[in-house]
């Protein structure tokens, strides 16, 4: 079992370089595309586990076999970081409760439209390509709600074209613009699509009841009057597990910055090679050579990919070996109340009611060194302040 790495790792928690938003909009998914992104899910999952394997191999090196200091350890105490702003506005509550009731939002295909104009309020179903100097960027499909400003400009060009035709136009990525990676990486210029417009629906938004809101929530609110305060705690929730990880960011890269690293390349190198065997067997499933893969999944080349898991590897060598070194440095032990506490997040983390089956599946072993890791990240915070 992995530490509850509190920290961001590129590849393995946080950074999937946009891959599951393959298209420029987020309405419906093909029968295909719904069943690549339930492949992708499974591999996501192996590689994670993959990763937790890696990191409990590398607290048992470090514990057992590697005995001698990899590294000189820097300030970790009376360190500072930057205050988080947490507070939710209603404008972020507001956009939350559209994002949830949207979930049930759906889309009547108007048959009898094909040959008429695109106008404001449909809901057109175009398939696209991008490109930019003749090089492809992008391909794919989606519903784009016309005057709804999501990708404004794309919307006025297609407005008022007639459904069923195909045709050619440009459009300035916007800076803001959150759709697919490399059309994100050409933000302020003109890409052109070619764009055919297959069909147009209707939307339904389904009526506010203490139904929808039970089953947008998943039972946790069951009232239309409670549910913007639901929405409001659950965002203020999410930005102060936000700010505990930016916390914890930023003090950790100072620890490893000020301390000294010698002798980590041949444990860097077992690691990677552990992590990139993972992704060759995912390429193989698909019948992808490695470099499709990561250009399909990733939105990368080969190179730029193998450089960024490399980096990754590296930072988690060394944040491994300066938690291993505060843990030794303060003697840091777990007592019942902190092991409780620690186990109980764990169980929720990966999924876990039964604490039984939680232990023997992970074992008491690897669960332990967990916390101590945990708690010598718990340590550094405590002992940190914020920036006046």
């Amino acid at each position: 079992m992995a530490k509850r790495s509190k920290k961001k790792q590129n590849y393995t928690t946080e950074k999937k370089y946009n891959i599951e938003n393959k298209s420029l909009n987020t309405g419906e998914f093909s029968p295909e595309e719904e069943k690549r992104r339930e492949q992708f899910r499974f591999w996501w999952k192996v590689l994670l586990i993959v990763f937790i394997g890696v990191c409990a191999g590398m607290i048992i090196y470090f514990a057992f076999f590697k005995k001698e200091s990899h590294v000189k350890l820097g300030e970790y105490k009376g360190l500072s970081y930057t205050p988080v702003d947490t507070t939710v506005s209603d404008a972020e509550v507001q956009a939350e409760k559209e994002r949830l009731i949207n979930k049930k939002v759906s889309y009547e295909k108007l048959s009898d439209r094909v040959g008429t104009l695109v106008v404001e309020g449909d809901v057109a179903n175009c398939t696209y390509k991008a490109t930019i100097g003749g090089e492809v960027l992008e391909e794919g499909s989606g519903n784009f709600e016309i005057g709804s400003g999501e990708f404004r400009e794309f919307e006025e060009q297609i407005v008022g074209k007639i459904i069923g035709d195909t045709l050619t136009i440009v459009v300035s990525i916007p800076e803001d613009y959150n759709g697919a990676e490399s059309l994100k990486e050409c933000a302020g210029e003109a890409v052109e699509f070619e764009v055919t417009i297959n069909f147009v629906s209707k939307k339904n938004i389904p009526e506010l009841t203490d139904d929808l809101v039970f089953d947008v929530t998943g039972g946790e609110c069951n009232s239309v009057d409670a549910f913007e305060s639901y929405i409001k705690d659950m965002l203020a929730a999410e930005k102060e597990l936000d700010a505990q990880a930016s916390i914890i960011n930023e003090v950790l890269d100072q620890v490893i910055a000020d301390s000294t690293f010698t002798d980590i390349d041949g444990l860097v190198q077992e690691y990677y090679d552990t992590m990139y065997d993972t992704y060759v067997s995912a390429a193989e499933h698909y019948e992808l050579s490695m470099g499709e893969y990561i250009r399909q999944f990733y939105s990368m080349e080969l190179e730029e990919f193998q450089k960024e898991l490399k980096t990754t590897m590296v930072e988690l060598v060394k944040e491994q070996l300066v938690l291993e070194a505060v843990v030794e440095k303060e003697n840091l032990k777990i007592s019942g109340d902190r092991y409780n506490t620690y186990l109980k997040q764990y169980m929720e983390d990966y999924g876990y009611t039964d604490k039984e089956a939680f232990i023997e599946y992970y074992g008491v072993e690897s669960i332990e060194e967990s916390m101590l890791y945990d708690y010598a990240i718990d340590f550094i915070v405590e002992n940190a302040k914020p920036r006046s």
